[in-house]
C-alpha cells in the first residue's frame, strides 16, 4: 500500500483496509485508513482483541503523513521466510 497526502491515485475506493496475518493465521494486524485520511492500526490473536484501533503516522521536515492520506495503490505478496532470533 502506497500513501501519500494529498496524492490521488489508482487505489480502489473500497480498498481502505489492509490486514496481514501470522503463518497460522492466529494473529492478524489491521491498517485502516479512515474517511479524514488517518491511518489506524489494530491488531488481534483470534476472536481477542490485543491492540485496540490507535492512529499512526509522522510528522517530519519533509511532510506529516497524520492525516490527509490516501490510497495510491496496493499489491499483494506471499512471503515464507524462516529466520532464527
Amino acid at each position: 500500500m502506497l500513501l501519500g497526502p494529498g496524492f490521488r491515485g489508482t487505489g480502489s475506493a473500497g480498498d481502505t483496509e489492509f490486514a496481514v496475518s501470522s503463518p497460522n493465521g492466529r494473529i492478524t494486524a489491521t491498517l485502516s485508513l479512515e474517511e479524514a485520511g488517518t491511518l489506524r492500526y489494530r491488531v488481534a490473536s483470534g476472536d481477542q482483541e490485543i491492540v485496540s484501533p490507535s492512529p499512526i503516522g509522522i510528522r517530519t521536515d519533509r511532510g506529516d503523513f497524520r492525516s490527509d492520506l490516501e490510497v495510491v495503490g496496493s499489491s499483494r505478496a506471499v512471503v515464507d521466510e524462516i529466520y532464527t532470533l
